[in-house]
């Protein structure tokens, strides 16, 4: 039990994120360190030393130039952290995807730091690697290890490498036989279970209620239900769960499973993904769940979800068993057209986005931040309305409700968390300006909302090319821009002291 503890309490803390530039050495190192800790037996001194060129090649090729190899050209990587005492982030895994050929992709460069082994690190990096890969029209994912490798290769044979792709829909009748034995057979592996007597009534008793009346329990009365096919073959139900409306605008999750065969895919965390963004933009206020003490591996996925955990309560007395009570607050975001009094927020977003950037730049131009921040706020973001809005662009605001109790007047309190403008250029053309997210909301998407929102605008307003300017050591944000469309087109001088060169990016609508 104290290991279990101890892997779900670091599970919530464990954050995946894409690569930035800044994490580069820290990523190198751990290769380094990842590779030398396994211990090729066997092997004479002259395969250690080709093991050790080996290691040197990778870090001089893809290691050296991962925005460049991995990102821009399609594919991804990612670096696992988690937060430490003095609120900084220790990066304790990283993986790799490489850009596809014919729908396929490489994984690479899995290594999780020694000291957070064996408590669902990597797997939540191969999860969250599939996962985007499925989103992105990726059919398979190969990889490569060194059969000397032992741990690796047991643990890539657990995590099935070759996953299928998955399709995600909403439950059809015809489904209720599949979804009826993947209950029943969802409830017999759990050991915990095996010895209770009463096990077939409740079986049977949840087939007769809200698993014998999907529609009536879960759709009809505004909530839904989700099951996970094979898109080789849609008519094999292989996960499902359902989301049960409750008063107040609570959902409860329920029924989450996934057939034994199809496990360690990712499955139940793309079904949990599916049944939030949908609980999101039906207006759900919160989701919650139940689930039973020993359900030890359910609970670890809840809680790597961002689930908390609020209650253990006694579910019956003889015999004993106990469950817990989960809750997650979802983060309802808004775009909408800019307003005077977003002024303050907007300022404070630019703010927070430049310092985010700011040690990326050489000295010479860290010299002149402030002077160059100032100089924004003062040009164009004083002049939101003459410079985009009224010559016929836009600029767009993120919102996020804060509903925690006290707020003033204890009505919502909007905060924005994220910017962008378009500025009308002539002939068709505009710009896209001032993009920027605070930093505590950003792996939400809402920067790829947001530019979604400004092209979809600008097409119904007759803009027919959107160009942007992206300047300085900014890797990560050319490869955003590149996953969304953007051509590099050519570079430009913008400033000449401090000597800053931008590159400038096109997409045609």
């Amino acid at each position: 039990m104290a290991g279990f503890t101890q892997a779900t309490a670091l599970a919530g803390r464990v954050i995946i994120r894409p690569y930035q530039v800044t994490d580069h050495d820290t990523v190198v190192q751990m290769y380094v360190n990842g590779m030398r800790s396994y211990s090729f037996h066997g092997e004479d001194e002259a395969s250690k030393a080709q093991w050790e060129q080996v290691r040197k090649a990778s870090v001089e090729s893809d290691l050296a130039d991962i925005d460049g190899w991995y990102m821009a050209q399609g594919g991804n990587f990612w670096v696992a952290t988690v937060s430490i005492d003095n609120h900084q982030e220790e990066l304790i895994g990283m993986v790799g995807l490489e850009p596809p050929r014919d729908g396929v992709g490489v994984l690479r460069r899995m290594s999780v730091k020694e000291g957070y082994r064996r408590f669902g690190v990597g797997r939540k990096l191969t999860a969250t690697l599939e996962l985007w890969a499925i989103d992105h029209g990726f059919t398979r994912v190969e990889l490569t290890t060194g059969m000397s490798m032992t741990r690796a290769v047991e643990f890539y044979r657990k995590a099935d490498g070759s996953s299928p792709a998955i399709a995600i829909r909403q439950f059809r009748t015809e489904d209720l036989p599949q979804i009826a034995e993947l209950f029943t057979e969802g409830m017999r592996h759990y050991p915990e279970y095996k010895d209770d007597a009463g096990l077939p009534a409740h079986i049977q008793e949840c087939l007769n209620t809200d698993l014998g009346d999907i529609e009536g329990t879960y759709v009809v009365p505004g909530g839904n239900f989700w099951v996970a096919t094979l898109q080789s073959d849609p008519k094999l139900v292989v996960g499902m769960v359902g989301l049960e409306a409750k008063a107040d605008g609570e959902g409860e999750v329920r029924r989450l499973f996934v057939k034994d065969t199809h496990k360690r895919l990712g499955i139940g965390r793309l079904l949990v993904s599916t049944l939030e963004e949908w609980a999101q933009m039906q207006g759900y206020r919160k989701t919650r769940l139940m689930t039973g003490a020993m359900m030890f591996k359910a609970r670890a996925l809840y809680a790597s979800a961002g689930y908390t955990q609020t209650e253990i309560y006694v579910i019956q007395e003889d015999p004993y068993f106990e469950g817990v009570r989960y809750e997650k607050l979802p983060l309802a975001f808004l775009i909408r057209q800019f307003e005077p009094r977003d002024q303050q927020g907007v300022n404070r977003v630019f703010v927070n986005g430049c310092e985010f950037y700011r040690d990326s730049f050489p000295a010479h131009v860290q010299d002149h931040w402030t002077e160059f921040v100032q100089g924004s706020l003062d040009d164009d973001l004083a002049r939101i309305p003459s410079v985009y809005i009224a010559p016929g662009g836009n600029f767009w605001v993120v919102t996020t409700a804060n509903n925690e109790e006290g707020s003033a007047a204890e009505e919502e309190q909007e905060s924005i968390v994220g910017i962008v403008g378009l500025e009308a250029k002539g002939e068709g053309e505009g710009e896209l300006r001032r993009m920027a997210v605070s930093s505590a909301y950003r792996r939400h998407g809402l920067g790829r909302q947001l530019v979604a929102e400004l092209e979809s605008w600008a097409k119904s307003n007759g803009f027919t090319r959107v160009t942007l300017m992206n300047g300085g050591p900014k890797d990560h944000a050319r490869a955003f821009y590149r996953s969304l469309g953007y051509q590099q087109i050519g570079m430009k001088v913008v400033s000449v002291e401090p000597h800053i060169e931008a590159f400038e990016f096109a997409k045609d609508l």
